[in-house]
């Protein structure tokens, strides 16, 4: 994937937690841990990007 489409589904996840947070905590953690492995991603991808 694309870093811009990593950002894009990490932002999807992010909303989706939010949806989730009065119903079910749960849905609402595991949502959140996708984001952030996401966001990783695109870090990674960006930092390796930015060091060529």
């Amino acid at each position: 994937m694309e870093a811009d489409q990593l950002l894009v589904a990490a932002e999807l996840m992010m909303r989706r937690a939010a949806r989730y947070a009065d119903r079910d905590a749960k849905a609402q953690t595991r949502c959140s841990r996708v984001a952030a492995e996401l966001l990783n991603e695109a870090h990674e991808f960006y930092k390796t990007r930015d060091e060529e």
